[in-house]
């Protein structure tokens, strides 16, 4: 069975002319920018530049604990999340030193477990752990009040002081300021391309957690109707709280998007303008990214047939002269190009067309994709130095149809 690494290597480093060893590395870093979007009706698009990586010391890679210091083992997802920016949030931590208090003024070594070997709880000897130093910042909680006593559940575990990166931490910003989202360029980017039109009637065929449906609504100017499909009850139901209290042109339905047509009894539109997959995929383009364990060829090929279930269920609601965007958060080619390819073999009613705006690079020459296919697709990459946008990796392909 395939590594991660060796993954990586067939589907994008080799395809993409980038080394295998930069890529891992990169991976571990968090994007450049932090971007965010305005959620207003009479604005189309707004981007802030709010943070950026310069010159990251290298040495902090080489750190290590010294006698005396205080040490936070956290989890995997908390370590990532500390990694842009983000204060560590109790559930996020998996064990720490004996002699933590709340409200000492120490600075913290956090680091994340990458193999997930540290027990719950553990208060020393973390030296036979592989770990990744994420920052440091102040403790809001005791060892007490976290392992013994267990009243700590939720809130800040850990004020971030010294961030591996200087990233900004935005949950209190975003708290009292609902009308900006945090979303990655290339995301923005997808919609935009899209490009949806006031009175028009969309399809947005994976919606959670909303960030496209509610740009979409923007765009449009609260005007025609967005179908957002969302598989998960719970997802569908967090993502109607949000688009209730900005947009009335948005209709969540749970429902799984490769048997649309099969579901006579949702009351939704069988002819769209536009339509929107931005496809469940391996997700191998997200950064920070500090454990591949999801990770495996199975996997790959689970996202592959969704993804063409996905295709063909929706392929026939559009409209002649609509327009179909195709988008992942992966840079491996057989959830991309590969797709593409499929797509116009199986679908001759589909062609590809250009992206505008165009901020990242061409695609992958495949089989069934040529050289000038691959010119209309648009890819942003993990790897900086091939990229002009220093972002997740993302993929997006605009089809018209016939």
């Amino acid at each position: 069975m395939q590594t991660t690494r060796e993954m990586y290597h067939a589907e994008y480093c080799t395809p993409g002319g980038i080394s295998n060893d930069e890529c891992m590395e990169e991976l571990r870093v968090p994007p450049l920018t932090t971007s965010l979007r305005f959620n207003q009706m009479s604005s189309c698009f707004s981007e802030m530049c709010v943070g950026a990586r310069e010159n990251p010391v290298s040495a902090m890679d080489e750190k290590h604990p010294e006698d005396g210091d205080l040490l936070v083992i956290v989890d995997v997802l908390a370590g990532e999340s500390c990694l842009r920016g983000a204060d560590l949030f109790v559930p996020g931590i998996m064990a720490c030193s004996a002699n933590i208090r709340k409200g000492d003024h120490v600075t913290l070594w956090q680091y994340c477990d990458v193999n997930a070997k540290c027990l719950y709880g553990r208060l020393s000897g973390f030296s036979d752990l592989k770990l990744y130093y994420v920052g440091s910042g102040i403790a809001r909680v005791s060892r007490e009040e976290l392992f013994a006593k267990k009243e700590c559940t939720s809130g800040v575990g850990v004020a971030i002081d010294q961030p591996r990166y200087p990233l900004p931490s935005l949950s209190e910003f975003l708290a009292v300021h609902p009308a900006f989202m945090a979303q990655n360029v290339p995301s923005c980017v997808a919609v935009q391309v899209l490009n949806p039109q006031p009175g028009e009637t969309i399809l947005d065929c994976c919606a959670a957690p909303g960030g496209k449906t509610l740009h979409i609504a923007s765009l449009m100017h609260g005007t025609g109707r967005v179908i957002a499909i969302e598989k998960s009850a719970k997802r569908a139901a967090a993502l109607s709280s949000i688009v209730n209290k900005l947009y009335s042109n948005i209709e969540v339905f749970c429902a799984d998007a490769s048997k649309l047509s099969e579901r006579k009894e949702l009351s939704i539109p069988y002819v769209y303008d536009r339509i929107l997959i931005d496809a469940p995929c391996s997700g191998s383009g997200n950064r920070p990214r500090l454990s591949f364990k999801s990770f495996s060829p199975n996997q790959l090929k689970s996202c592959q047939r969704i993804q063409k279930s996905i295709v063909k269920s929706v392929v026939p609601l559009l409209k002649p002269g609509g327009r179909l965007l195709y988008s992942t958060c992966s840079v491996f080619a057989s959830e991309n190009e590969d797709l593409v390819s499929w797509m116009l073999k199986e679908f001759p009613e589909l062609y590809l067309v250009e992206q505008a705006p165009y901020l990242g690079r061409s695609g992958f020459v495949r089989e069934g994709v040529t050289e000038e296919c691959a010119g209309l697709l648009q890819r942003f990459d993990v790897v900086p130095s091939v990229s002009s946008v220093d972002s997740i990796g993302f993929f997006i392909a605009l089809f018209e149809k016939k």
